[in-house]
Order: structure tokens, then C-alpha cells, then sequence
């Protein structure tokens, strides 16, 4: 849904703003389903023992380390995804006709996108405990 909304206010900006919004969401895409995926899977159903034996001290813990987890380990690869932003740009999509101006561009997209990184996986975790909890 946030995907449809995106592309269609790139869609204003003119030519190749969708493309450009696309390429720039690639690597931070990759990241997010390469740590989100997993740490839902263990997360979910050990949230979910945990309130039905209502250990909250325990929940709360999981909880407090899981997100201190996940900044420590998005918050470096967000620093390298934003310093190196035109480096990987270039590298991985300047060729043919993706030009320089479009890697600079690109690289400016992937840099806003890889600021919510450590935001958005906190986010889903602490969902799946809403989740877990609205089951009991």
C-alpha cells in the first residue's frame, strides 16, 4: 500500500522518478526481508510461550534485547548503505543507459530509504508482540 502511494507521487515528478524510486528501494528491501524474515520467525513463537506462561519480566526482556540486537546490527549497515550510496549505485546499475546524473539521483533515493531501516524492523517486531498479545 505505502509502495502504491510512493510510486504514484514519483509519478509526478516526471520521467523516470517511478524507476528511479524502484532502484533506489532495492538494497533496503533486500536488507529489511534478510532481517525481518528470520527475526519474525524466532520472535513470534517464543512472544507468543512467553504471555501464554504470562513471564512478561522475560517478554519484556526478549523485547528490550531484540531491539537493541537489531539496532546494533542496522545501524552499521545503514551508515555503509548511506556513505556508499553512489558507490553502489554505480557499481550495481550504471551502465547502458543509466546514467550518471540517474546513479545520483538513485543514490539520493537509496540514502532516504535506508534511514528507516533500523525504525521499520523495530516497527515489525514490536508488531508481532501486538500480534502475539491480541491472541491471548
Amino acid at each position: 500500500s505505502t509502495l502504491i502511494v510512493d510510486q504514484s507521487m514519483a509519478s509526478l515528478l516526471g520521467e523516470g522518478s517511478v524507476s528511479e524510486l524502484n532502484y533506489g528501494n532495492r538494497f533496503v528491501a533486500m536488507v529489511i526481508g534478510l532481517i525481518a524474515l528470520p527475526m519474525g520467525r524466532i520472535l513470534f513463537p517464543h512472544f507468543v510461550q512467553l504471555i501464554e506462561s504470562k513471564r512478561w519480566d522475560e517478554l519484556r526482556t526478549t523485547l528490550r534485547r531484540s531491539l537493541l540486537f537489531l539496532f546494533t546490527v542496522t545501524i552499521p549497515i545503514t551508515l555503509v548503505l548511506s556513505l556508499f550510496s553512489t558507490a553502489i549505485v554505480m557499481w550495481t546499475f550504471q551502465r547502458g543507459q543509466f546514467t550518471a546524473d540517474m546513479t545520483s539521483r538513485v543514490a539520493a533515493v537509496q540514502v532516504m530509504s535506508a534511514l528507516q531501516i533500523p525504525f521499520y524492523l523495530c516497527s515489525a517486531i514490536q508488531l508481532r508482540l501486538a500480534v502475539a498479545l491480541r491472541m491471548q
